[in-house]
């Protein structure tokens, strides 16, 4: 059963106007346990998914910083981001900057290590997405369905305009904990350079009054 089928009775115009919405909600989550607070149950609003991964990579190290996963609706001791990163679709997303449909894990051969993790959860198609911004990756965004044949073509077009909300709310989160430890460090250095200036101020008035001893007894 596709995820098409099974939102079926609401229309495609709402549903782009619950994603933008639903878009608005995440991006006002500034930092990462509130973002995993209200994520999922947002996102359900749009998608139907049994299995939720999203990760955020370095911009730099392209190390994993962040992720959140969730499978039939809580979150696992274990997740995706526990697995070798090149035995993951995760991992080939990001590297690749493509998207990645399996429409049946259970005549896969790729991926050994996942397929059989998946298995485990009962996930039998998944949808994995690149995370973008212009041209930086950001991260890989996956869903996953209990259901083989879950994302045919067009509900994995609806899913790239979910991802490009999801990356638009990642990169507003990282810009402004990005804004707010600059100012945070800008506080500390007029702070600094305030005690700087007392403390050299109240040097010279010591200096100054220590002259005026000395000259007095002179």
């Amino acid at each position: 059963m596709s995820t098409v089928a099974q939102i079926g009775t609401v229309t495609q115009s709402g549903r782009f106007e619950e994603l933008l919405r639903v878009s608005r909600a995440i991006s006002s989550a500034r930092d990462c346990h509130t973002c995993e607070k209200v994520f999922a149950s947002e996102l359900r609003r749009v998608v139907t998914f049994d299995y939720l991964y999203v990760s955020k990579f370095g911009k730099d190290t392209n190390a994993l910083e962040w992720h959140l996963f969730e499978a039939n609706g809580r979150k696992g001791d274990i997740s995706e981001a526990d697995l070798p990163i090149e035995e993951t679709t995760s991992g080939w997303v990001h590297e690749n900057g493509q998207p990645l449909v399996i429409l049946d894990w259970s005549k896969e051969t790729r991926f050994p290590e996942l397929r059989a993790f998946l298995k485990g959860l009962g996930i039998a198609s998944t949808c994995t997405l690149p995370l973008t911004r212009a041209d930086r990756r950001l991260g890989v965004f996956e869903l996953g369905s209990s259901h083989p044949n879950a994302y045919p073509e067009e509900e994995v077009r609806f899913l790239s305009l979910v991802a490009d909300q999801v990356a638009l709310a990642i990169d507003a989160a990282v810009n402004f904990v990005a804004s707010q430890l600059a100012q945070d460090r800008l506080k500390l250095l007029s702070l600094s350079r305030t005690w700087s200036f007392a403390i050299c101020f109240a040097l010279s008035q010591r200096a100054c009054v220590a002259s005026w001893i000395v000259m007095q007894w002179a």
